[in-house]
């Protein structure tokens, strides 16, 4: 299948995905989906081995609304460091610390939002990535990095 670039119809590519460019589905709507748990791939920059993790979905929605919730007046709409330079983890395979970073796709309707969100991994987006994804969200937006993350 061949689709425009301009496009803001695509096929999801998740099941937790709309069809919409730059949109993500709401809590409830995903629960009633029955969908619980959000999964991405991730790969250690030391065996680099690509393998799956997964977020439980209220659990790590918790943990995001909880940062907005206890910081938003000291954000001063920039995101938290934590996000703009997050940590690397431990991998689960080789056991290596710091070493294991979300694969984001090459394409950016095929990134997986959800898992970064839940993930707070966002900050391995590039600045296009997030204004891409600010631009389909109707939210276009400018400037450096931490401001367009605070709005993606």
């Amino acid at each position: 299948m061949v689709y425009l670039a301009s496009s803001s119809s695509i096929p999801p590519p998740f099941p937790w995905a709309t069809n919409k460019r730059g949109t993500i589905q709401s809590l409830e709507n995903l629960e009633s989906k029955q969908i619980t748990t959000i999964t991405g791939e991730v790969q250690c920059r030391h065996c680099e081995k690509v393998y799956q993790v997964s977020y439980n979905l209220r659990e790590r929605f918790s943990e995001v609304e909880n940062v907005f919730v206890t910081r938003k007046k000291g954000l001063r709409e920039r995101a938290h460091p934590v996000w703009t330079n997050p940590e690397p983890v431990r991998c689960e395979l080789c056991g290596r610390d710091k070493a294991v970073k979300p694969v984001i796709a090459d394409r950016k309707s095929q990134i997986n939002w959800l898992f970064l969100l839940l993930g707070q991994t966002l900050g391995y987006c590039t600045l296009e990535q997030l204004r891409n994804f600010c631009k389909h969200s109707k939210s276009p937006r400018t400037g450096a990095k931490d401001r367009v993350l605070y709005s993606t």
